[in-house]
């Protein structure tokens, strides 16, 4: 949101009555709240029901968070407002249509890895996409590796880009197929999609009913207000942040120094200007720093403490069994050990 933007609604945040404006804020709060209930008696995995692992969350026509549920897992809430935004470039404001839903596991763009399936739908009122719903949620299935040895994001399990689960209104049988048929749990896991479904449509139809009742046509004012008193409270929060910094300078103190130590310092001193001799007394103490740390890791390495100390770990790391005993350097396998050198 832009300066002149943000004064502009906190200018009418201000003349908008504090009780009418916290009256709609907590019927936005209740409608996140009362479709992720949905979701969580619905679900048929534990991983939700007891686990709380979903969010539910209304945004507006822009992808931007309106409001979201008080339970659930915080960084689903905000990623699935970034995820809206990216959809709608690649699936343009005009092209959604109501009763579509898209869901994906994609984990660049969505909840971070493949079991956690996030659903987007749109919301109209009166023919006009106002907003949008969204949900995600841990599925108990996702295929894959049944172990935790997966090395790629394939061998987690079944990747969904973002694709149209219902359209219009309609399921499309081909992707509710392929998703059952690559799950272990296919029951479970389309219940807790379905699941998700229904709460999208309770955040649907209270928001519709909201919209009525407060007499706009759609949630942009809304929204704004709501931006535009949180950034206000969380500037106030925090504490300001200075205009420019200004690194202390370090007056020389007098030590008593070694004659080689002196006539070093005396060289760098002739060789360097005025204005760059602090910028090189640093990069020489970080070269100092970088060298006292290195040094007894390299001297670990080449005393062997890991290879005599863990046989075996170098037995489980490469399937055959050695001493304890030290060997040539030569003979050290170049893979790293499932272990860490004593410093």
């Amino acid at each position: 949101m832009s300066e002149a933007t943000t004064d502009a609604v906190n200018r009418d945040a201000v003349n908008l009555d504090p009780v009418d404006l916290e009256i709609r804020w907590s019927r936005l709060a209740a409608i996140t709240d009362e479709a992720a209930a949905t979701l969580l008696r619905a679900a048929f995995s534990t991983i939700i029901r007891e686990s709380n692992d979903y969010t539910v969350v209304l945004m507006n026509s822009a992808g931007h968070t309106v409001a979201e549920s008080r339970a659930g897992i915080p960084a689903f809430a905000a990623l699935i407002g970034t995820l809206t935004e990216r959809l709608l470039k690649t699936i343009p404001a005009e092209s959604w249509h109501e009763g579509d839903i898209v869901i994906t596991n994609d984990p660049w763009i969505a909840t971070g890895h493949l079991p956690d399936i996030a659903m987007v739908s749109p919301i109209f009122h009166r023919g006009t996409l106002i907003g949008f719903a969204g949900s995600a949620a841990h599925v108990p299935d996702i295929g894959g590796t049944p172990t935790l040895d997966a090395t790629e994001l394939l061998a987690e399990g079944l990747f969904i880009p973002p694709i149209h689960l219902y359209r219009d209104g309609v399921r499309d049988e081909a992707v509710v197929a392929l998703l059952r048929a690559n799950v272990r749990l296919p029951v479970q896991v389309w219940g807790d999609l379905e699941a998700q479904m229904a709460a999208h449509e309770v955040c649907r139809r209270r928001t519709i009913e909201l919209l009525e009742d407060i007499g706009e046509p759609d949630l942009e004012e809304l929204s704004h207000l709501v931006h535009a008193m949180s950034d206000r409270a969380t500037r106030a929060a925090m504490p300001p942040f200075p205009t420019a910094f200004t690194a202390p300078r370090s007056t020389p103190t007098a030590s008593k120094a070694s004659p080689r130590t002196s006539s070093a310092q005396s060289r760098s001193t002739a060789s360097a200007s005025p204005s760059t001799t602090p910028a090189a007394h640093r990069r020489s103490r970080t070269r100092r720093t970088a060298r006292s740390t290195t040094r007894p890791l390299i001297r670990s390495i080449r005393s062997n403490s890991c290879w005599t100390a863990a046989p075996a770990a170098i037995t489980a790391h490469t399937g055959r069994s050695r001493s304890a005993r030290p060997r040539a350097a030569s003979s050290i396998p170049s893979s790293p050990l499932p272990c860490s050198p004593v410093i």
